[in-house]
């Protein structure tokens, strides 16, 4: 949604690998057993300023302490011509409004999805549900164009995290989520959970909250937009000499990560038939791509622990 706000408001070079990467959310791996939360912990390492540095697109969030007080700010952006992004399980995005002298008649259009889509006018009934059920919390919106850094700075602070963040997570991360497993080591013990029979049988996976879905998406397919940004890091020629092989050679390896991830998902993911965990045919080969995943990302890493693109 962080994207098509972008788009809106004229960005229409941006793509969703650029977004991915530069907001610090294709470094990030976080997994708890039970636990959903993980997979949006790039949300506690302010994005919204890590996708303004490299591309200029300001941005910020108003709070609200009512309906009427998010009808307003809506309203105002709208009128300026910028939508609204609302949070919603994958956030939701507000992109028109009808004003009417009579409260009750006011209307919204909004477009989101999870569960399932939506892409229709609310009314103010909705719209006030949409407040209680997330919140008197915050609306995010465009500012104006603010200054870029210059995109070898961008380009070490990626790499920096991708490295630093596959041992040891942010600090905001850790705090929020202490018993979480993060980074490399979180990787491995999904693996490990996913090979381990008699200790995660398949009513686990398919009957709690733990399942596929819950407990690592949208983290395994960002692992592909690390490879599309390191290859156009490397074709961009911003660091000299051998460094831009290391990122090449990374590259392949995050996109063999990624492909290790659509093999697991295709046998065991959240549209997997039912019984899949308990089919061998289907449990064996896709702890096998889990493992293989593992490797993958393992060397991605050491490669960009050895490329000399220090300054």
């Amino acid at each position: 949604m962080h994207m098509v706000e972008m788009k809106a408001a004229g960005w229409q070079d941006i793509d969703f690998d650029t977004v991915a990467v530069v907001s610090g959310a294709s470094a990030l791996f976080g997994y708890q057993p039970d636990h959903m939360a993980p997979k949006y912990w790039h949300l506690f390492v302010d994005p919204d300023r890590r996708i303004a540095e490299p591309t200029g697109f300001g941005y910020t969030h108003e709070t609200y302490d009512d309906a009427e007080g998010a009808w307003q700010i809506i309203k105002q952006c709208l009128h300026a011509g910028k939508c609204v992004k609302g949070w919603h399980y994958e956030n939701c995005l507000f992109v028109a409004y009808r004003e009417t002298d009579a409260p009750d008649s006011r209307e919204v259009y909004v477009i989101g999805q999870g569960p399932g889509e939506f892409n229709a006018w609310w009314t103010w009934s909705e719209f006030r549900e949409w407040v209680a059920a997330w919140g008197q919390r915050d609306v995010g919106r465009h500012t104006e164009r603010v200054p870029e850094a210059a995109p070898k700075h961008v380009a070490l602070r990626v790499l920096r995290d991708l490295v630093a963040w596959s041992a040891e997570p942010p600090e905001a991360c850790r705090r929020r989520q202490p018993n979480a497993k993060y980074g490399l080591a979180g990787i491995e013990a999904y693996a490990e959970d996913v090979a381990d029979f008699p200790a995660r049988p398949a009513s686990y996976f398919e009957e709690s909250a733990w399942q596929t879905c819950h407990a690592i998406n949208p983290q395994w397919s960002i692992r592909n937009c690390s490879a599309t940004y390191l290859r156009r890091l490397a074709h961009s020629r911003v660091f000299p000499g051998t460094a831009n092989q290391h990122l090449l050679d990374a590259a392949t390896e995050y996109r063999g990560a990624f492909k290790a991830w659509q093999e697991f998902y295709d046998q065991l993911g959240h549209h997997a038939p039912k019984g899949a965990w308990d089919t061998p045919p289907r449990r064996q080969p896709g702890g096998a791509a889990a493992q293989r995943w593992l490797a993958h990302e393992r060397i991605a890493i050491e490669g960009l622990r050895a490329a000399p693109y220090q300054p």
